[in-house]
C-alpha cells in the first residue's frame, strides 16, 4: 500500500500549528492535514518538502510551487516503473538545458506535469551514464551505417565517447545518472484540472478491494446489495479472502486496525455510516481529536467513542497553552482590565494550569478534556481505553 513519492512539511503560517504529510495524499488525507493546521479562511498553508527521495534534481524547481499541483505531480510518479522515471528525468534535463539556452525563465510546476504524462514520448537505455558509453551502445548495436565494414580491431580504437558526445548532440538527447533519454514524439499537456484544492468526498472510505482475478474499487457506506455484487465480481465467498490494497477514509488512522482476518465488511460499512454522521452533524473534527488521544485497537472501540462523543468538549480554537490561558482570563475580566491582566501573567504556565487541573490535551486537532473533570477514556464496561 505504501506508494509515497514525497513527504512534506505543513505548517500555518500564523501559528506553530501543523502537519507531516507523504505525496500522493489521498482527498481525504489532505483534508485532515487542513483540518490539523485551522488555518483561518482564505489562508494557505506554508510548506517544504521533508524527502525528495529519488527526485533530487527538481529540489532547485520548487520555490513557490502550489501544494496541490505538487500532490497531483506525485500522484503521476507514483505511478512510473524504473525506465518511466529515467524518462522523466531526461525530459526535465532536456527543458532545463532549453531554458538556460534562450534565457527562457523558470521551469513551472505545471510544466514538470506535462513531462510527466509525456515519458512514453522518449526512449530510454538505462544504464548509459556517459558519452563513452552511449558511443560504444550505439557501435556495438550497428545504428551506425559507416561503421559495419569497419573491423572488430579498428573499432576498438575509435573514440567513443566523441561518438557518444556527437550523437547525442544530433538527437538532443540527455544523459541522466540512471540512463541515457532521447524524446521521439511530441510531448503531451498534462489531463486539464489537477492540483486543485481537495474537495470533500463522496465516501467516508473507499477501499481497492483485490482477488487473484481482479480488483475493484468499493466506497462506504453502501448497501448490502453492493457489498454482495463486490464478492461476486470478486469472485470469492467472504471478505476474509479479500486483499484491500489501498484505503482512503475519512479517519486516517483506521487502517491500523482494520483486518478483515477479525472484521467484517458489514462491520466496517457500519463504521462508515457512524463517520458520515458525525461529518453531517460538524462533529467529525471533534471525534479524530479525541480518538488520536486513546489506544483504539477495534471497529468496536472506535464506534463506542462516536455514542460517548458529547461527553468531550472540543475547542478548535485553542491552539496553544497561551490561548487556553487568554480563554479563561477572557471569563474574569474584560476591556483594559483583561489586557492588564494577560501583560502581567505568565500565560504559557497558567495555561498549563489549567490544562492540568482540566486534564485536558493539546491534541493536532484543537482542546480536548472532559467538562466532568475525568481523564480522557472512553467510560464503557469492558473496555480499556485510557490516555496515550
Amino acid at each position: 500500500m505504501d506508494k509515497k513519492v514525497f513527504s512534506v512539511y505543513m505548517g500555518d503560517p500564523d501559528r506553530s500549528n501543523h502537519a507531516e504529510l507523504d505525496l500522493p495524499a489521498t482527498p481525504w488525507e489532505l483534508i485532515d492535514a487542513l483540518d490539523k493546521l485551522r488555518l483561518v479562511d482564505g489562508r494557505e498553508p506554508y510548506w517544504q518538502v521533508e524527502d525528495i527521495g529519488r527526485y533530487g534534481f527538481l529540489a532547485p524547481l520548487l520555490d513557490d510551487s502550489d501544494l496541490y499541483q505538487f500532490n497531483a505531480l506525485a500522484e503521476q510518479l507514483s505511478t512510473f516503473d524504473h525506465v518511466e522515471a529515467i524518462a522523466f528525468e531526461g525530459l526535465v534535463q532536456m527543458e532545463v538545458d532549453e531554458l538556460c539556452q534562450t534565457n527562457g525563465g523558470e521551469l513551472t510546476l505545471q510544466r514538470l506535469l506535462d513531462l510527466a504524462y509525456s515519458v512514453d514520448c522518449c526512449h530510454v537505455v538505462p544504464g548509459i551514464r556517459d558519452d563513452a558509453a552511449l558511443g560504444r551502445f550505439y557501435v556495438e548495436n550497428e545504428f551506425l551505417p559507416e561503421l559495419e565494414q569497419v573491423p572488430d580491431s579498428v573499432l576498438e580504437l575509435l573514440d567513443y565517447a566523441k561518438i557518444g558526445e556527437r550523437m547525442r548532440r544530433d538527437e538532443h538527447g540527455a544523459m541522466t545518472p540512471n540512463g541515457y533519454v532521447v524524446r521521439e514524439a511530441e510531448l503531451r499537456q498534462a489531463p486539464p484540472n489537477l492540483g486543485r484544492p481537495p474537495r470533500k468526498p463522496p465516501y467516508m472510505i473507499r477501499f481497492l478491494c483485490a482477488s487473484d482475478t481482479c480488483a475493484m474499487r468499493l466506497d462506504l457506506p453502501t448497501t448490502q446489495t453492493r457489498l454482495n455484487a463486490v464478492l461476486d465480481a470478486l469472485g470469492v465467498d467472504s471478505w476474509q479472502e479479500v486483499q484491500l490494497e489501498e484505503c482512503d477514509t475519512a479517519m486516517p488512522e483506521m487502517w491500523a486496525f482494520v483486518d478483515m482476518a477479525h472484521t467484517s465488511m458489514e462491520q466496517v460499512n457500519q463504521f462508515a455510516q457512524c463517520l458520515e454522521m458525525l461529518d453531517a452533524n460538524g462533529e467529525l473534527a471533534a471525534f479524530k481529536a479525541v480518538a488520536s488521544q486513546l489506544d483504539i485497537y477495534k471497529l468496536e472501540d472506535a464506534m463506542a467513542l462516536a455514542e460517548h462523543l458529547s461527553e468531550y468538549a472540543f475547542e478548535p480554537s485553542i491552539h496553544s497553552l497561551e490561548d487556553r490561558a487568554r480563554e479563561e482570563l477572557a471569563l474574569m475580566a474584560d476591556g483594559p482590565e483583561l489586557d492588564l491582566l494577560i501583560r502581567n501573567l505568565n500565560l504559557t504556565a497558567y495555561g498549563a494550569d489549567l490544562m492540568y487541573r482540566d486534564r485536558g490535551i493539546l491534541s493536532d486537532y484543537g482542546y480536548v478534556h472532559r467538562p466532568d473533570g475525568q481523564p480522557i477514556h472512553l467510560p464503557q464496561q469492558g473496555m480499556d481505553m485510557t490516555m496515550q
